[in-house]
């Protein structure tokens, strides 16, 4: 989903969200947003890119400042500057299963020492550290979970769907919904359903419940839950 659209859709639904704008908007540092004025750290995104790709981390306005001008002019309308936000980084899976919603733990990442956020190389194991998953527990799980089920009837979602946030102080800033998560044994979306299913039924759940006839009426569909 496009961030900037879902991060806007969220501020006025009342969810927190990273403050922030398209570059397009930014001029002069000292004309931007008062948050980003004051956050040490800048968060320079595409708004249409999935898996953390191309996302830079950048000490200070002049650093941020310069890293924008460094985008084509005409490509800045998919860039999105952001408040950098503190804490582990989360994620929730969703999906439908006949009148059934099916939610997954909320999944925190552990960082390894030098690491600012959780990116590709992260995600995909292509470096020797590791991000440590756990699942979070409690009321904040509970209130992870609530949204997770608020936020996919309030943008009338379809299938499998992740919404990822940051975990600040206790309580959920969200960064945007995955409509298309990767989907493979040991990605984010498998670990959100890791305690309630093996990752064969939920491929079956997940996919094949959106497809008419597929699933031979909900007994079946049930019974697999019950099972797992």
């Amino acid at each position: 989903m496009n961030k900037e659209i879902f991060v806007s859709l969220l501020r006025g639904l009342g969810y927190l969200v990273p403050h922030g704008c398209l570059v397009t908007a930014l001029g002069d540092p000292r004309s931007w947003p008062r948050e980003l004025q004051h956050s040490r750290v800048l968060v320079l995104k595409p708004i249409d890119e999935g898996n953390s790709l191309s996302i830079k981390m950048l000490d200070g306005q002049a650093a941020a400042a310069e890293a924008i001008t460094r985008i084509d002019p005409t490509d800045r309308s998919r860039f999105r500057l952001e408040e950098f936000i503190d804490g582990p980084f989360g994620t929730v899976g969703i999906f439908q299963v006949g009148l059934e919603m099916i939610i997954g733990d909320a999944v925190l990442f552990d960082l390894p020492d030098g690491w600012r956020f959780y990116d590709d190389r992260l995600k995909r194991k292509l470096v020797d550290e590791r991000a440590t998953p756990r699942i979070l527990h409690g009321l904040a799980a509970e209130r992870v979970r609530d949204d997770a089920l608020r936020l996919y009837r309030q943008l009338n979602c379809k299938g499998l769907v992740r919404f990822d946030f940051i975990f600040n102080d206790g309580t959920p800033v969200y960064l945007e919904a995955n409509t298309i998560p990767g989907l493979y044994p040991g990605s984010n979306a498998a670990l959100s359903f890791q305690s309630e299913f093996s990752f064969e039924d939920l491929l079956i759940l997940s996919t094949a419940a959106q497809i008419t006839g597929q699933l031979k009426g909900d007994q079946w569909s049930t019974k697999i839950i019950q099972d797992t």
